[in-house]
């Protein structure tokens, strides 16, 4: 059951793209809104990993090290999104949820899809989670302080 998550997450980015689609006047007017409200819920999310997930060992720093590296590099939000829900998280998933329906790109939608679906294959690994969401902290980090 716990498989479902990431689809009903991605549900998410489909109903922002939808409200995007057919309610484009709306989004004229409250686009410097819907710009600060994704802003904070990368904060939010950013500063639940950092409350849950992250302690300080040098695997861990070096991986939020590389994940703002690679961030700063690949600029696919959804795939560090991916990344950050692996843990599969209540809080991550609603926030990830709430930032899909604000942001809700208009182009792309395989290709965030495909970025944001791909993380999950690693659950077929034993890699510790606690690496991952490391990774996906740095990488949410140069999200939010990057101009996107």
């Amino acid at each position: 059951m716990r498989f479902l998550i990431p689809i009903i997450v991605f549900l998410g980015f489909i109903a922002g793209y939808l409200l995007k689609k057919y309610i484009p006047e709306e989004q004229k007017d409250a686009k410097p809104y819907l710009y600060w409200a994704e802003k904070i819920l990368l904060l939010i999310l950013i500063s639940f990993l950092l409350y849950t997930s992250f302690s300080f060992s040098f695997v861990l720093v070096l991986l939020l090290i590389l994940g703002i590296l690679v961030g700063l590099r690949v600029k696919e939000l959804y795939l560090y999104l991916g990344f950050a829900l692996l843990s599969l998280e209540l809080v991550s998933v609603v926030l990830a949820f709430i930032f899909g329906i604000v942001k809700g790109q208009k182009k792309h939608m395989l290709r965030t899809a495909v970025f944001f679906f791909l993380p999950f294959l690693l659950l077929l690994t034993t890699i510790p989670l606690a690496y991952t969401e490391s990774f996906a902290l740095g990488g949410l980090i140069a999200m939010l302080i990057s101009k996107q």
